[in-house]
């Protein structure tokens, strides 16, 4: 009763309707383990300033956090990510977005042009570089994203970074 009407058991009722009776059971058994494991695997990670209140969130998480950070550079998919940290797809995107009140792919693009920014300030690194540092395999995909994140294309940003540099007030 306490996990009905959550997209975790949705998803567990959905996925039942596919398997066989014996797959059936073995799936069961392993969604109850994973539910064990989600109940039991908490880890504080932070504390609201000025309440009692602390935000627990199971270590899977924050290895999944550590590994898209290292790997900014890299093609991360979602299954790609769950096979690194040996979690379900619907048990990463439920935590994530309780851990970070954003979706994974929002919370990968938002690094990859924090990333992208820093890199912007390094005017010997060509744009194109910058944007496959970041993981991306097109250009114009990275300025887009650029763009709608920061308000103006990488280029243009590296112009301003420059004449900042060049003429100190």
């Amino acid at each position: 009763m306490v996990i009905s009407g959550t997209s975790w058991s949705q998803a567990l009722f959905q996925d039942l309707l596919n398997l066989s009776k014996e797959a059936q059971d073995r799936y069961c058994v392993f969604k109850a383990v994973e539910l064990l494991y989600l109940l039991c695997s908490k880890v504080p990670v932070s504390h609201t300033p000025g309440t009692n209140v602390h935000r627990y969130v199971p270590q899977s998480i924050l290895e999944a956090t550590s590994y898209m950070q290292a790997h900014l550079g890299e093609k991360l998919t979602i299954p790609h990510i769950c096979k690194q940290c040996s979690v379900s797809p619907t048990f990463l995107k439920e935590w994530f977005h309780r851990a970070y009140g954003v979706s994974v792919h929002s919370w990968l693009v938002e690094q990859r042009m924090k990333q992208a920014n820093k890199l912007i300030c390094t005017p010997k690194l060509p744009i194109h570089q910058i944007a496959q540092a970041v993981g991306y395999t097109g250009i114009s995909q990275f300025n887009a994203t650029f763009k709608r994140f920061y308000g103006m294309t990488p280029s243009r940003l590296r112009k301003m970074s420059e004449t900042a540099i060049s003429r100190p007030i």
